[in-house]
């Protein structure tokens, strides 16, 4: 594969030397940098210059960051639906060679990658992906936030001159993990309780859930959220799990809500422009260290002090529940063989397991639309081994279940009584 580089010249200054790698912040100018080396160029040579008069966006990624891949289609549509107004270059410090794993696995973008990437991420250090730097056409910083507003309605007001506010996306890239968070003096004031509960700090980057302590013999040990939404704290303290996706409450349909304002309070928002309101109103950090006999008494701590701090009264309930039962039945053998490859493939329109216990399938249905707020049970015999393949299944219950029944399965209308979690208002 041919490499070039790609020469941030032109626009900004013919190239003296390295860049000083002084973080950069809305306002300034970008400053001359060193060649910055291209992943997929065609053999072409590019320059900044090449893009006088147009917007750039810096998107900074990862190989590792789900959302920044699922999001390069929409980029690309931005740069179509733009084409010599914007343009859009995908910045890594991931390697070549791990793109070209990468890229055997998804779609190659149909954008510039900067790879190898270590002056830009300098000018413009970050904890998190996706994180964006907006450059106008005169070379100056003007936006340095999430990806969440890179939209073609943000572009449009942009380049009719009307004048837009981005949340900054400001991170703390020196924070010390070895010490307790409150005694640094940047986060002091974000203590709003006394064990320890904060507000959401952007800050702190992403979202990170910890359990630590004296494993020999229990003393000094708790938990660290950092920027956890409360439900998933929630699904942690009832779940006894310090991993919500541990926990019999992870999916929602095992969740009771019994509020008067229903589920708004914790719905994430449709809109752009509300999640940084939904982030303020629903991420928190909390830390706390006990000593304690056995790890079920952390939980309980956790579960006590959750109902103190916050505003709503939370408990495990055994209830009475509508559900669905999955069942298999002998007119359809999908028994797999265990000489075959596992595979799961899931999209739009198909689904399909080999050599897959009947296990995965009972997950993928809790995880459906369909399902949100109705549980489906497992049957006897979900550890076994199985070939599947739904087509278009997903859409309505009458077709899931025509689908099942060619695969030797099918859904069963129940009651059962539950372990729920139910929030309630205080």
């Amino acid at each position: 594969m041919v490499r070039i580089f790609f020469c941030l010249l032109g626009l900004y200054g013919s190239l003296a030397g390295h860049c000083q790698n002084k973080k950069l912040s809305p306002g300034k100018l970008l400053p001359k940098i060193a060649p910055a080396h291209l992943y997929n160029g065609g053999g072409k040579t590019l320059s900044v210059a090449d893009y006088k008069g147009q917007w750039i966006i810096l998107d900074f990624w990862n190989k590792w960051c789900g959302s920044c891949i699922e999001a390069f289609p929409k980029m690309e549509k931005l740069q179509e639906e733009f084409p010599g107004k914007i343009k859009v270059l995908l910045v890594t410090n991931d390697t070549d060679e791990a793109l070209d794993k990468l890229f055997q696995k998804v779609k190659s973008p149909a954008l510039p990658i900067l790879s190898n990437d270590k002056d830009l991420t300098a000018l413009f250090p970050h904890l998190t992906v996706p994180h964006h730097a907006w450059i106008d056409p005169a070379g100056k910083v003007r936006f340095i936030t999430g990806g969440y507003n890179a939209t073609a309605t943000n572009v449009k007001n942009l380049l009719a001159g009307k004048t837009l506010r981005f949340a900054d996306k400001e991170e703390f890239t020196d924070i010390n993990k070895n010490i307790p968070l409150f005694l640094d003096p940047r986060l002091k004031d974000s203590i709003n309780s006394y064990s320890f509960a904060f507000r959401d700090i952007p800050g702190l980057g992403g979202s990170t859930t910890e359990y630590f302590g004296d494993r020999k013999n229990k003393m000094n040990e708790g938990f660290r959220f950092i920027r956890q939404s409360l439900l998933d704290l929630y699904k942690v303290a009832f779940g006894y799990s310090w991993q919500n996706s541990g926990s019999e409450f992870y999916l929602r349909n095992r969740i009771q809500f019994d509020l008067a304002g229903g589920t708004k309070f914790f719905d994430y928002p449709v809109e752009t422009d509300s999640i940084p309101a939904w982030e303020k109103r629903n991420l928190v950090c909390y830390e706390s260290r006990w000593s304690a006999v056995k790890d079920s008494l952390g939980y309980k701590y956790l579960q006590e002090d959750l109902n103190r701090y916050f505003p709503f009264k939370v408990s495990v309930n055994n209830s009475s529940t509508d559900c669905y039962v999955l069942e298999q039945i002998n007119e359809v053998s999908n028994a797999a063989s265990n000489l075959l490859d596992k595979k799961y493939e899931q999209t739009d329109s198909l689904f399909r397991l080999t050599n897959y216990p009947a296990s995965s399938l009972l997950f993928a249905l809790n995880r459906l639309p369909l399902f949100e707020k109705i549980p489906v049970l497992g049957g006897v015999g979900m550890n076994t081994k199985i070939n599947l393949t739904l087509s278009n299944a997903f859409y309505s219950i009458d077709r899931l279940q025509n689908e099942l029944l060619k695969n030797g399965f099918r859904l069963k209308a129940a009651r059962r009584v539950l372990r729920m979690l139910v929030i309630a208002d205080k």
